[in-house]
């Protein structure tokens, strides 16, 4: 049957995970297999198609083990035809890839500058927001009983409460509209005042025949009462129409004299209201959006980076050196890209491992335990050898470390330290989360099992193994999740990598990569070692196969992976 489901193959990590395709020049992160007997898939055009891969078990006794992957896109397709079979593979970049292939400053050469103290000063959740939420509107303009006010440049800017969402008493049919040249199915806000109050938001778009309710509408701002950085998500809607408002519809010189896409906020029912949302600045993305998910003391968001970007730098590794200065790590859900705070003291683990049935059995574990190192963290504001500035600094260590192997330090440059203690972006404070991070890595391991359909990067897990005797637990860097019934075997399962680098990785299927190193050029150099690794062993399509299914286990009927697919509109 055309289109039957036959292999997928998905790999997530905290930066993006890699599949390493032979003779593939571009990033695969998510592959595809579908039966095409009669040509009617390969007839088409996929690209830009997303595709929303769900992991699961149709058992209704077990509904609720049921995940879906990072939304991936079609960026290649390949038609294999063997031994009077035609089978037409999907290869899929996710949004971690989309954010590796660009300059992080897409419309400009001039860089991106963050420095505190400056114009250009911006804390973490507003350079996040910036970097992964889209782009500001071109129209961000508020109604207030018919009376609209120009919010565009306020929502484009980094000033506290200076868009207004809402009145300070609305009614029904106020509203925010928000356009932009190209179609968009996310908006992310910085809320900097909470709304409290009862009213009812509904989502609209212009038909061009008039205003309808989308669908598909998540709002995690709850209406503007949740925040600070919170994002509403939609379907994009097939007969979504340009407007130009300053001339049909609301009419008024608040709106800018040009054709755009819009999506209105109205107001369909309101009780009270006791505090007026503002914002801090408005985002427009196309499957892009950023939002914060925790507010634990001291997790870093506020934090004011010190950043300017040069030619190579690309937009993922912006994030990552704006995270390295905080507790956060980024997950990459279907609707966005989330940060939460990670806690070291989290217990108990969100999935244990064991040969138990009653838990989650695993097949395979390969488990390292090591030392932190370096385990001296001196933070600082100048380079070592730099006197023309007042140095402040501070030191972290680790001292169960220093005293098994001695004292192995790193210094830490970041011009944005002001003091040397006692204060957000003070020295001592860069310095212990620097330490900490590294501490949160330092087990590092392997786990083949059965799928286990919930797990995502940064979860806690824990291996009890009989065998040995032992117990350990680490944080997933990378998952890479394999189905497959197209060989003798059929493959559903997890292969969950815990610690080490932090950074994309690649995946060698039925080998276990070896990431025991914690600095970047130790994992960098590991990671070519890895992508060497991978494309002498993978030379073949066939060869892929048979690694695949080798050891593997079996899979009942009831237990598949599901595939859906919509086109990405820009």
């Amino acid at each position: 049957m055309s289109g039957e489901v036959l292999s997928v193959v998905q790999a997530e990590g905290r930066y993006g995970g890699l599949l390493n395709v032979s003779s593939i020049p571009y990033p695969v992160s998510a592959i595809i297999r579908l039966q095409d007997p009669d040509g009617a898939l390969a007839a088409q055009s996929w690209f830009g198609y997303r595709c929303d891969i769900g992991w699961g078990f149709n058992d209704a006794s077990d509904v609720d083990r049921y995940s879906e992957g990072e939304p991936v896109f079609v960026v290649g397709t390949r038609v294999i035809s063997v031994e009077g079979q035609v089978t037409m593979e999907l290869y899929c970049a996710s949004l971690w890839d989309m954010a590796r292939l660009v300059w992080v400053n897409q419309s400009t050469a001039a860089p991106i500058i963050y420095e505190p103290g400056t114009g250009n000063e911006a804390t973490i959740t507003e350079a996040l927001m910036e970097l992964l939420g889209g782009s500001a509107p071109t129209a961000a303009v508020a109604d207030n009983g018919g009376v609209f006010t120009d919010e565009t440049t306020d929502a484009g800017d980094r000033d506290a409460d200076d868009v207004a969402l809402l009145p300070a008493v609305p009614v029904v049919d106020d509203a925010f509209y928000y356009g932009i040249a190209t179609r968009f199915n996310r908006v992310t806000h910085d809320i900097s005042t909470l709304g409290v109050g009862t009213w009812t938001i509904t989502w609209e778009y212009w038909s061009g025949a008039g205003w309808s309710a989308l669908s598909g509408v998540v709002d995690d701002t709850a209406g503007f009462t949740v925040g600070p950085a919170k994002f509403a998500a939609w379907d994009i809607p097939s007969d979504w129409a340009t407007l130009n408002a300053s001339s049909a519809g609301p009419s008024d010189a608040a709106f800018p004299n040009e054709s755009l896409y819009y999506v209105r906020a109205r107001v369909s029912a309101f009780t009270s209201v006791t505090t007026q949302p503002l914002a801090r600045q408005i985002r427009l993305g196309m499957d892009f959006a950023f939002a914060l998910d925790t507010a634990t003391a001291n997790q870093g968001e506020d934090e004011k980076p010190f950043i300017v970007t040069d030619r190579r730098a690309d937009l993922a590794e912006v994030i990552e050196q704006l995270m390295d200065l905080t507790l956060l790590g980024i997950v990459l859900e279907k609707d966005g890209f989330h940060a939460k705070f990670i806690d070291n003291a989290e217990s108990p683990a969100v999935y244990t491992f064991d040969r138990d049935a009653s838990d989650h059995v695993f097949k395979e574990a390969i488990l390292d335990s090591a030392e932190v190192i370096p385990n001296q963290i001196v933070a600082t504001n100048i380079e070592p050898s730099d006197p023309s500035l007042t140095r402040f600094s501070s030191t972290a260590d680790d001292s169960s470390s220093q005293t098994a192997i001695g004292i192995i330090p790193r210094v830490v440059v970041n011009p944005a330290i002001t003091s040397a203690s006692s204060d957000p972006g003070a020295a001592d404070t860069i310095a212990t989360r620097y330490l900490t991070r590294l501490t949160r890595d330092v087990n590092q391991g392997e786990i083949i099992a059965q799928m286990e359909c919930g797990i995502e990067v940064w979860d806690l897990v824990r291996v009890e193994d009989d065998r040995s005797g032992q117990n350990w637990e680490g944080r997933v860097t990378a998952v890479f999740r394999i189905f497959d019934v197209s060989g003798a075997k059929a493959v559903y399962e997890i292969n969950l990598f815990m610690g080490g680098a932090e950074r994309e990785m690649v995946w060698v299927p039925g080998d276990a990569v070896d990431f025991t190193g914690i600095e970047e050029a130790s994992a960098a150099f590991l990671q070519r070692r890895a992508e060497e690794n991978a494309s002498a062993l993978l030379g073949t399509r066939a060869e892929l196969d048979r690694i695949r299914n080798i050891g593997r286990g079996e899979i009942t009927p009831e237990e598949e992976a599901s595939v859906e697919f919509t086109q990405r509109r820009s």
